[in-house]
């Protein structure tokens, strides 16, 4: 920014400078002096067809140094801050430049990689040299013994060698002064026809006040000043660790004291008045992580938090009597406001009179940068199972040691291979599993909504109607026919009606305690306790156990269960299809018959689900309906309903649909970029994992 005009450099291979303001004295580049008040893309002149890498604007000129170092300069060459002499006309007193022209002499073969422009001179560099031009009063850098009687340098004049024995990393001007950064995080300042070197109190942070976490991080490289820039009569420089200083340049005076002179390098340190802290950290989200000077020597800042602050005026200042009233304002005379309505931002910009911009990244996320993680939907389907933790041998080692080999897991913790240890070992498992039914009632105090049963046993286990209609087109089918006559049956398989205590349930007819478990616990984790495979060390329960083959073949076959049937039927390992039969189900309209989450998106759409599957996958909504409170500000909501209403609204309205609908997928499938939307039942090949679909 400058006080006319404004430039901004895009990520465009070519022609990505674009400029706005004020157009008299051609410092806009667009070949006329037209005033632009929206941005305009520089094409014209030596800048047609080349990328600009950095661009720098003083009050009345404009320099672009490009990607391939050539240096280009435009506007009013009145103090010969553009590089090069322009004819000078009598319709004009000043010369102008009105398109991008090239700087030719001894920066052609130089390496450039920056500029830096005041309304008086100009700056460019390489990692290794300092070029200034313009009009010379001291802050040129130039010391030799015509430096003073020098009033325009009109080309570029590399500035002394001894001085900059470190590689520049970045150089800013003000009208008195030029400061260079350099490598070694010194700051060398080039005013009043010498240099100084400025010092800043760096010193370590002498409380904790600061979190742990910060200070650690940034303790790992000494604190350093790691950013400069200037604007008005301030320089400002910002430190590794988000503190920024100030240095105010005097004005230069025409006899200038033995004692204070610059050009004697031995007294240069008292060139300029000491640093001074504008800016502390007593928490790591305000550290300073981009500064501009504005008017007056205001301070603009942004922090770690997205948050912009602007120092300014207090409202009250304390007058000061007597000797100390010819001072300058004291530091608690100003403080720091934070700039209303702006987050997100990552720099700022200013001039000298009045104006800043605030630059916001909106979102860190890019196409390229979205990484899925691997699925996961097994293990949340299983943490679901109401059984999931039943192991009767627990943690005694004698105990499983005198288990027979091949019922001991390897896997310890919850997982299908312990429950099927323990249905094997567990004499009175059938009384168990009476226990953990009980703990589940009523349904309507648990997130389980219906009772699977036989009438051959007291055994009930409680399952989620979601995972019935994932795995099971038929039941898909059957609940949705439910939900209007309150009756369904298979003959000889099965029947779906409300029990005498008002609660759902799905009635296995004939079916074994064993057979009942196996269903459910192949629903929740595509596995099987195959009591079958072990008749020979139980031959008095061998009948039992084929018995339960047979019905779970029976039950597969009307459900249409066929991994189910084919582990059962050849004796196999069940092959994984919990994440194929969510992704089929979710494209049916039949699952969401009995969602009660309802989410409001934009443009007046509306998306429903279920919010078991939407609190185990997410942690937001898991916030939501949970949260601190363990759901209770919800339950009334749920069991009311919201407006008379049987599911809970979500406000997503800034949320677009089709947007939501992929997130949605993935948290019902594990969808990720390699499973494509299916429009024919799914053939997996289990060896590779690679998702075919027929044509």
């Amino acid at each position: 920014m400058s006080k006319l005009h404004t430039a901004v450099l895009t990520q465009d291979p070519i022609s990505n400078l674009h400029v706005c303001g004020y157009g008299p004295g051609g410092r806009l580049g667009t070949g006329d002096e037209a005033t632009r008040f929206s941005y305009v893309c520089i094409q014209g002149g030596g800048l047609a067809k080349r990328r600009v890498a950095a661009i720098a604007l003083g009050q009345d000129h404009s320099i672009a140094v490009c990607s391939s170092s050539e240096v280009f300069t435009w506007g009013s060459n009145k103090h010969g801050q553009l590089g090069y002499e322009l004819p000078e006309t009598s319709a004009q007193d000043t010369p102008l430049q009105l398109t991008p022209r090239q700087i030719y002499g001894l920066i052609k073969k130089e390496q450039i990689i920056g500029a830096a422009a005041s309304s008086l001179h100009s700056a460019i560099y390489t990692s290794s040299g300092l070029y200034t031009f313009g009009k010379n009063e001291g802050q040129l850098g130039l010391m030799d013994a015509d430096a003073r009687s020098l009033e325009i340098q009109v080309i570029p004049r590399r500035v002394g060698v001894s001085i900059l024995q470190h590689q520049i990393q970045s150089v800013s001007v003000i009208d008195r002064a030029t400061a260079v950064l350099l490598e070694n995080h010194e700051v060398i300042v080039f005013t009043h026809y010498g240099w100084t070197k400025v010092p800043f109190p760096l010193d370590d942070f002498g409380s904790n006040a600061v979190s742990n976490d910060f200070f650690n991080r940034h303790h790992r490289q000494t604190k350093h000043i790691c950013k400069i820039t200037s604007g008005g009569n301030t320089i400002c420089a910002m430190s590794s660790y988000g503190e920024v200083f100030t240095v105010d340049v005097p004005a230069r005076t025409e006899a200038v004291p033995s004692n204070k002179s610059t050009t004697n390098p031995t007294k240069a340190r008292n060139a300029l008045p000491r640093a001074s802290k504008v800016w502390s950290i007593r928490k790591s989200h305000m550290a300073a992580i981009d500064a501009a000077v504005g008017q007056d020597g205001s301070v603009l800042l942004c922090t770690a938090s997205g948050t912009v602050w602007k120092k300014e005026k207090r409202a009250n200042i304390k007058v000061v009597h007597g000797h100390d009233a010819g001072n300058v304002a004291k530091p608690k005379d100003y403080k720091f406001v934070r700039v209303p309505n702006i987050f997100g931002a990552v720099a700022v910009r200013s001039n000298a009179f009045g104006a800043f911009y605030a630059i916001r990244k909106d979102c860190d996320i890019m196409k390229d940068q979205i990484v899925i993680g691997p699925p996961t939907l097994w293990k949340i389907v299983f943490d679901l199972l109401a059984f999931k933790d039943y192991n009767n041998l627990g943690n005694d080692e004698d105990a499983i040691e005198s288990q027979l080999r091949f019922w001991k897991p390897a896997i310890k913790g919850p997982c299908p291979a312990l429950i099927k240890s323990a249905l094997l070992s567990n004499s009175n498992a059938e009384d168990d599993f009476v226990h953990i039914s009980r703990r589940c009632e009523p349904l309507s105090s648990s997130d389980y909504d219906i009772w699977v049963t036989s009438n051959v046993t007291d055994v009930r286990l409680p399952i989620h109607s979601l995972v019935l209609k994932t795995r099971s087109k038929t039941l898909r089918a059957a609940l949705a026919t439910f939900t209007d006559t309150y009756y369904f049956s298979i003959s000889d398989v099965l029947s779906l009606e409300y029990g005498s205590d008002g609660q759902i349930c799905l009635q296995l007819h004939g079916a074994d305690f064993l057979t009942i478990v196996n269903f459910v616990l192949y629903l929740y984790t595509d596995q099987v306790a195959d009591v079958w495979r072990y008749t020979s060390k139980a031959l008095h329960l061998a009948p039992r156990y084929r018995q339960v083959r047979t019905e779970l073949m029976k039950i597969a076959t009307s459900l249409d269960l066929k991994q189910l049937e084919r582990a059962v039927r050849v004796m196999d390992d069940p092959v994984e299809s919990l994440r194929d039969d969510f992704e089929v189900a979710f494209h049916d309209s039949d699952l969401f018959s009995d969602a009660d989450v309802v989410i409001d998106l934009a443009d007046g759409e509306e998306r429903y689900a279920h919010s078991v599957i939407l609190r185990s996958r997410c942690p937001f909504f898991e916030g939501l309906f949970h949260g601190h409170t363990g759901g209770m500000w919800m339950a009334d909501r749920r069991q009311n309903g919201e407006n008379g209403q049987e599911a809970v609204r979500v406000d997503l309205k800034h949320v677009d649909t089709n947007v939501f609908e992929l997130v949605l997928r993935h948290i019902y499938a594990d969808t990720a970029e390699e499973f494509p939307e299916p429009k024919f039942p799914a053939v997996r090949n289990q060896a590779d994992r690679v998702y075919c679909y027929p044509r």
